[in-house]
């Protein structure tokens, strides 16, 4: 390890915050286009037209876009035009998805010949201090949503990057900052929501009206059979004190890592405990994987002051695992905006290139650990890397879709930069996938690869839970008017 420079303040001070993030390229204008009629609304590009291919490789945030063409793309402005859009598509026979800020790793917003409904434009954020609620479009990055709270001393679970919409974050789940506290995961914090139904009606669900489409919004991610206009978020008090360290290890001791996390995690109130395996970009590319790569231990705590949060966090720090990792940066202060602007880093591959992810809550955890070790070290591309979560807080509500998660979540991302090199990134990302599969016990419908097993896709909800999705969709979207979920990423 000696090679490794761990003491370079811009990749060390990067780890404080790192949690875990427009080409032409693959523009296919040959291919047969499925046409409609004119589409009389506002905003749209049909497939054809001039600026098609923009508008559509623009909806999937990363750079690798996925070959799938809808007939149309429509960005609404108001709720009645996003209506309106569901009422055109059930009478021109078109399926409809959705797009809230085009976050999702495998473009499920994409399909093919059906309606793209494009809802960027719905992003505003109103604060309510008084009863401790805002109310948020599903277009809203997890960044403004933090900073109009915290100018109220206000927080909420967002999404470690900044960049992050609401809407596909809350529908499949959340794993937010500070989730254990304010959670478990953040769509338990949605307390209602606007919906536009598959017959174009606006209707609001919350625990007083319309309960199934309440239990649903809260978990169903992108197999969704609506479209929510707009989140109402139950709110929690702004720490007043952030603090965060790094405790940087070979790769090879994730396992013991996160037994010791596991143990030591019902001791820590008012902590999140995140595991990143990453390759220091200051390493010599030459260097043998287990000296370029590392294992970062991040402990962050959300306490009411510095001395509550040095009591908290000293357990951690008088571990003997603490004292024999090869660096530790030590407890710094942080907000809520730094730890999310810092969730942007190009070194590191956090928010850009393109992208590859499958996720699992792991049972039991110490194999999945050792496996995805392992694995790590032979990623194709430096950017790649891999995000545990150790949960403090795992128990689920019975009123929502979402409905199996353990205390271990493991997420791969595969990040790489060049289109040559897609292929054998997405292969190293289905061999770890499938070397992790015995130790599932369910994934995370936001980032789960279904191109090599779709059946991860019922194996991401409890039997139950499953059962009564296909129950909702059947009432509710009884012709099948939205797209189900992405089966073949």
């Amino acid at each position: 390890m000696g090679r490794i420079d761990l003491t370079r303040r811009k990749f060390v001070t990067g780890l404080i915050g790192a949690g875990a993030g427009i080409s032409l390229a693959g523009c296919d204008r040959e291919r047969p286009v499925a046409r409609s009629a004119a589409l009389e609304l506002p905003q749209v590009v049909k497939r054809g037209a001039e600026d098609y291919e923009v508008w559509r490789q623009s909806m999937p945030w990363q750079m690798r876009k996925p070959a799938r063409y809808p007939a149309a793309i429509m960005r609404p402005t108001t709720v009645a035009e996003v209506g309106d859009a569901v009422r055109f598509a059930r009478r021109e026979g078109l399926q409809v998805t959705t797009r809230s800020g085009g976050h999702h790793v495998w473009g499920a917003m994409l399909r093919d010949d059906g309606l793209l409904v494009d809802m960027s434009r719905f992003r505003g954020v109103t604060v309510n201090p008084a009863d401790g609620t805002a109310t948020v479009g599903p277009a809203a990055w997890s960044d403004r949503l933090a900073r109009e709270l915290a100018a109220e001393n206000l927080a909420f679970p967002v999404a470690h990057c900044a960049t992050v919409p609401m809407g596909g974050y809350l529908m499949g789940g959340g794993l937010g900052i500070n989730g254990d506290e304010w959670g478990p995961l953040a769509c338990f914090s949605v307390i209602g929501a606007d919906i536009v139904t598959a017959d174009g009606e606006r209707v609001t669900a919350n625990a007083d009206e319309n309960q199934d489409l309440y239990w649903a919004v809260r978990g169903a991610g992108h197999g969704f059979f609506g479209i929510v206009t707009a989140y109402k978020l139950k709110l929690y008090p702004l720490p007043k004190a952030i603090r965060v360290n790094a405790y940087i290890y070979p790769v090879a001791r994730l396992a013991e890592l996160g037994d010791w996390l596991r143990g030591a995690a019902a001791d820590l109130p008012k902590t999140e405990l995140l595991v990143l395996l990453l390759e220091n970009p200051d390493a010599d590319p030459a260097a043998p994987p287990a000296e370029r790569k590392l294992c970062v231990v991040r402990p962050a705590v959300f306490a009411d002051s510095d001395e509550e949060a040095e009591r908290i966090l000293r357990p951690l720090a008088e571990h003997p695992l603490a004292k024999e990792a090869l660096f530790s940066t030590g407890l710094q202060a942080t907000t809520m905006q730094r730890l999310l602007e810092e969730s942007i880093d190009y070194q590191r591959g956090f928010g850009f290139g393109r992208y590859a992810v499958d996720t699992l809550w792991a049972d039991p955890p110490q194999p999945a650990l050792d496996v995805v070790a392992q694995e790590f070290l032979q990623a194709p591309a430096r950017k790649s890397h891999v995000v545990v979560t150790i949960k403090r807080n795992a128990a689920l509500p019975d009123d929502a879709a979402l409905s199996q998660i353990t205390d271990t979540w493991i997420g791969a991302y595969a990040v790489w930069d060049r289109a040559a090199d897609d292929r054998a990134n997405i292969d190293w990302l289905r061999q770890t996938s499938a070397a992790l599969q015995p130790f599932a016990a369910g994934h995370s419908i936001n980032e789960l690869d279904t191109g090599a097993d779709p059946g991860k896709i019922e194996r991401t909800f409890s039997p139950e839970a499953w059962r009564r999705l296909g129950a909702v969709r059947a009432a509710r979207d009884p012709d099948g008017i939205f797209h189900g979920f992405l089966e073949s990423a």
